[in-house]
């Protein structure tokens, strides 16, 4: 099951476009997309955590990814997605501020706006 987030900024109000992360019951090839960013073209896109390299397809420079991935199964903060990519391994974003691509400042969060399959 697959979720929506929106990415706000409370200092730019920039208006990032939705994102469509995780993974559907429909995928045949495993995968997981998370939210990354594109510091140099300042956009928030999802891509396969699966995958090795992650590039934008603007620019072409490396995509850093919001949140980890961790092997505990119990922790003790609040996250607005996670995904279980194996038995022992979770990708998590946690409910928590983080740098905005577009204006660089620690105001960026993410929303759970839905579901998806």
């Amino acid at each position: 099951m697959g979720s929506f987030l929106r990415p706000f900024c409370d200092s730019c109000k920039n208006s990032f476009k939705p994102l469509m992360l995780g993974g559907g019951f429909m995928n045949e090839i495993p995968s997981c997309k998370i939210p990354c960013g594109c510091y140099h073209c300042g956009t928030i896109v999802s891509r396969d955590i699966l995958k090795p390299k992650h590039k934008c397809s603007r620019c072409k420079r490396e995509l850093l990814p919001f949140g980890k991935i961790t092997n505990e199964m119990d922790f003790d903060f609040d996250t607005v997605f996670e995904y279980n990519i194996d038995f022992d391994k979770s990708y998590i974003l946690e409910d928590k501020k983080y740098d905005c691509p577009k204006c660089k400042t620690p105001n960026l969060m993410f929303e759970n706006t839905g579901v998806w399959d």
